[in-house]
């Protein structure tokens, strides 16, 4: 008897209250998120131009990453950083150590194969619907909304700029990541640890840096 006499206290009546309020405006908030298509637009109208990589070398090494990074922050008047250690999982094909760092998750990749597939078989538009659709599902913060709405708007560009760079007919290796799954990969991870204040040329200083991983140029050429 006595626990239902400490339920009826007011301050722990008013405390779970409060409790299921801020939860409710929570679940109301996720339900009501939306994808915007601001990066993808800018892109459209030609308002902000992607750097292009004049460097000739064919060095294969995580000097050589941050060196190219260095000029697509110059460019963009960005300050990204990117850890060595995810160059190196991406030289190494580390799945693994993408997840253990918290650069990747496994639903991620199981997304990511899904929307390769669904590319190939359904057509672009529809498998960024079911993909968004997808994202929408999952409990996401709001920082790890953005990051995927960044994604989304990045995969956008992609298309438009080279669609085959997500086909399987183009991308499919036996030997390790294919095309399509290495630049999906890097999107997510590299979308995980940077941070700008001004969310548009971040998302493009991040699109830019496909040169800078020496591996993804391997492999999609």
């Amino acid at each position: 008897m006595d626990i239902f006499k400490r339920l009826r206290n007011a301050n722990i009546v008013f405390s779970a209250s409060v409790f299921m309020f801020f939860f409710s405006c929570t679940q109301y908030e996720m339900s009501k998120r939306v994808f915007d298509d601001n990066i993808y637009n800018e892109f459209k109208n030609g308002n902000i131009d992607l750097f292009v990589n004049d460097s000739n070398t064919s060095e294969r090494s995580i000097q050589n990453s941050q060196r190219l990074i260095a000029k697509v922050n110059d460019h963009y008047g960005t300050d990204i950083k990117i850890p060595d250690e995810l160059f190196q999982a991406f030289i190494d094909e580390d799945e693994a150590a993408l997840i253990k760092n918290g650069w990747l998750t496994q639903t991620d990749i199981n997304l990511s194969a899904e929307l390769i597939k669904n590319i190939n078989s359904a057509g672009f538009d529809s498998a960024i619907e079911t993909y968004k659709n997808q994202i929408l599902s999952l409990n996401l913060t709001n920082e790890e909304f953005a990051k995927k709405n960044t994604v989304v708007n990045l995969l956008k560009i992609t298309n438009e700029e080279n669609p085959n760079l997500l086909k399987t007919d183009y991308s499919q290796r036996m030997d390790g990541w294919s095309c399509a799954g290495a630049w999906l990969y890097f999107l997510l991870s590299f979308a995980s640890v940077i941070a700008c204040v001004t969310v548009i040329l971040c998302a493009f200083a991040l699109y830019t840096m496909f040169d800078s991983v020496d591996y993804l140029v391997e492999q999609c050429n």
